[in-house]
């Protein structure tokens, strides 16, 4: 898991420090955080479409934030997801809400390949990582 790329993007600082310790638990070196999805879309603008290896190869995306939830970013970066350097990213949604209707909703965004609920366990971290990579 050291090789992945892991972008974190949560207005809870909080959830963000817990879920990095656990990423980190689970052998991931990399780990970016952004504190808000206005933020994370800046810093993946900036990435170069040859720049592969600075590419994320997953983003854990809260799914409630202030100013632009994860679904207004998934829909902002529709076309980044689909293109250089991001083809290969993909997207788990966080959250503490109610998971059914947000999972319901993902299905619209090809990019979103899980649904880690807040409180999760490492083990379940480690699961999900396991399965996607």
């Amino acid at each position: 898991m050291d090789q992945l790329n892991v972008i974190v993007i949560d207005d809870s600082e909080i959830d963000r420090y817990i879920l990095s310790r656990q990423l980190k638990a689970a052998g991931v070196v990399r780990i970016d955080q952004f504190s808000s999805a206005l933020e994370a879309i800046e810093y993946l603008q900036s990435l170069d479409a040859s720049a592969t290896e600075s590419a994320p190869d997953l983003i854990i995306l809260d799914v409630n934030m202030p100013k632009m939830n994860g679904f207004e970013f998934l829909q902002a970066t529709q076309d980044m997801l689909g293109a250089k350097p991001l083809i290969n990213c993909k997207i788990v949604m966080y959250s503490a809400a109610d998971q059914h209707e947000e999972q319901t909703k993902t299905s619209e965004y090809a990019s979103v390949k899980g649904f880690l609920p807040k409180g999760s366990t490492p083990e379940e971290v480690q699961n999900l990582l396991s399965r996607l990579f």
